[in-house]
């Protein structure tokens, strides 16, 4: 599988998963900060935003760095948020944030793989510019 199409899976899920979230948090009883709402609404529209711009002209996998970045910060901030508020107590729709931790080792590897080969392949550029 090509990094770029792990990409686009990625950030489908990811997608997916916080608009679950965001109606989990109305359709629940929630005790999630209202801040933490907000970081959800906004990562959908990145997220969308990046996948339009992939269907209109197809961008480098460079471009999904700073929305892997956003994704791994919305979560920490999530539970800085919610520890500096005193919610400990979630309920079973707000486990994400506890689960994020996952989102956070996968995007966390997959940004490392995606610099790697920006790096590789900008190396490659230069050895050719140089004959």
């Amino acid at each position: 599988m090509k990094i770029k199409s792990l990409c686009i899976f990625i950030t489908s899920i990811s997608i997916i998963g916080r608009i679950i979230y965001i109606a989990a948090i109305h359709l629940t009883n929630s005790n999630i900060p209202p801040a933490s709402m907000g970081f959800a609404i906004l990562l959908v529209i990145y997220g969308i935003y990046l996948m339009i711009a992939n269907k209109l002209k197809k961008i480098k996998t460079i471009a999904f760095v700073p929305y892997i970045l956003c994704n791994e910060a919305a979560v920490i901030l999530n539970i800085i948020i919610c520890r500096s508020q005193n919610r400990f107590y979630f309920n079973i729709w707000e486990i994400g944030i506890i689960g994020g931790i996952w989102d956070i080792l996968i995007n966390g590897v997959l940004a490392f793989l995606i610099l790697a080969d920006h790096r590789i392949y900008e190396n490659k550029a230069k050895d050719i510019e140089k004959f």
